[in-house]
């Protein structure tokens, strides 16, 4: 038969599209025997949808592992991304820093040249002092030369003014002569004499005006080259601490390229190993795939849980009372650990009453656990030697009831309950008129 919702076969006795989760309510009709031909294609299409519905459950399966492969390394390579834009912030960061440490380098360099021209300067004035210092003692000499001449000067008054009075006292012309020429050679010799001592006079002057500018040039020497030395001295430490500074930031640029460059390593390590895992887990999901594979074609779903346990897509027909239950599935039935582990490892999304809930395994397939309530058997004697029986469907509240293989003794088992706010695997005593939906898993 077919859905009515998605038109897809399902089995003639299930009470919901395993496909679509849609209830499916039951007409009652009374069935033709079919004919030999109409078996036959009946049979050819059960197994032409049959063959289909594994065909596209596999390819399924093989579209949702590429696509968990693909998120995984897309997820690497956005990764890897974000750690190379951190690399290429961090380096330029660097960069500005050392393009900053080079601007000040060159500032301190050429506070340095001006310095040191000062300092040049400094020299030149010390040497035009020395020089003026020279003067001074070539003066010292000059002033000798005029005490000399001032000597010779009044060596040749005295000469003169012997002479005058020799010429005064002369009583004849070659006394008189001799007198004259005596006095004319003091003349001479007193002319040259107050040549000198003018000579002497000016050049004096000139020393004088020349060791006062000396003088002034020589303090102010003095004061540019110590202004020049402490300028010297506070340029060279700023120098040295520029220095220390463009050391100890070229020593943390270093530290940094060897971190950036260990984390590249790491980060190549983990795109390594994250792709390794990826396809260790490809490989895997391939052969828990193959390994599942027959019991996925009897309609069991792989939900990627821990214990490997496939779950069937659908609820077995009909309601089951513990006894019959365990008589007809037994083991077939899910434990109150494999219960547990469907309810915490799975992703439970309530669809409406009558679907119930979709259970999302962590490989993205699915199943449908509907709430179809429970089945309570009620025996009625009249007393008066008739006696019937009938059951009663208890859906209305939303629930949904499954019997677990798991017995906890004292006549009492493991059930699961489930409603739209509480899904709970409880200890409950056994009740031969209560009966149960049954869902079947297997473990490979």
């Amino acid at each position: 038969m077919k859905c009515p919702k998605c038109g897809k076969e399902i089995t003639d006795d299930s009470l919901y599209c395993e496909y679509c989760g849609e209830k499916i309510k039951r007409i009652s009709f009374i069935e033709k025997k079919p004919t030999k031909y109409k078996l036959l294609w009946i049979t050819l299409i059960i197994i032409c949808v049959s063959f289909g519905g594994i065909l596209y459950y596999e390819h399924e399966q093989a579209v949702s592992a590429q696509k968990e492969v693909l998120i995984v390394q897309q997820k690497a390579e956005e990764e890897a991304r974000l750690r190379l834009e951190e690399q290429k912030k961090a380096q330029l960061e660097l960069e500005k820093r050392k393009a900053a440490e080079e601007a000040l380098a060159k500032e301190a360099s050429r506070q340095a040249e001006v310095r040191a021209e000062e300092a040049s300067s400094a020299r030149r004035k010390a040497n035009e002092a020395k020089e003026a210092a020279e003067t001074a003692k070539n003066a010292v000499k000059i002033y000798d030369a005029a005490m000399k001449a001032k000597e010779a000067a009044e060596t040749a008054k005295i000469a003169a003014e012997k002479a005058k009075n020799a010429v005064e006292k002369a009583k004849n012309y070659d006394a008189a002569m001799k007198a004259k020429e005596a006095a004319e050679t003091a003349k001479i010799a007193a002319k040259k004499a107050k040549t000198d001592a003018v000579d002497v006079k000016s050049k004096v002057a000139d020393i004088k005006l020349s060791l006062t500018t000396a003088n002034e040039d020589v303090e102010a020497a003095i004061e540019a080259a110590g202004s020049a030395i402490t300028e010297a001295e506070d340029a060279i430490a700023i120098a040295n601490r520029t220095i220390a500074k463009a050391e100890e930031k070229a020593k943390e640029i270093e530290v940094a390229n060897a971190k950036a460059e260990a984390e590249a390593r790491a980060q190549k390590q983990r795109q390594a190993e994250e792709k390794r895992q990826a396809e260790l887990l490809k490989k895997r999901e391939e052969e828990r795939y193959q390994k599942n594979l027959p019991y996925i074609r009897q309609g069991y779903v792989d939900l990627g849980l821990p214990s490997g346990t496939l779950w069937k897509s659908s609820d077995e027909s009909g309601f089951f009372n513990y006894q019959k239950a365990n008589s007809q599935y037994g083991y077939k039935m899910p434990t109150k650990s494999q219960w547990e582990e469907l309810i915490n490892n799975c992703s439970w999304s309530y669809i409406n009453k009558d679907t119930g809930f979709k259970v999302i395994g962590r490989n993205s397939n699915y199943i449908y656990i509907p709430l179809n309530g429970c089945q309570e058997y009620f025996f009625m004697d009249f007393g008066n030697g008739t006696a019937s029986g009938y059951s009663v469907i208890n859906s209305s509240d939303g629930e949904g009831y499954y019997f677990s293989s798991s017995s906890s003794g004292n006549n009492t088992f493991w059930r699961t309950y489930i409603s739209q706010g509480k899904r709970i695997v409880e200890e409950k005593e056994i009740k031969k008129d209560m009966e149960y939906s049954v869902r079947l898993v297997i473990r490979p």
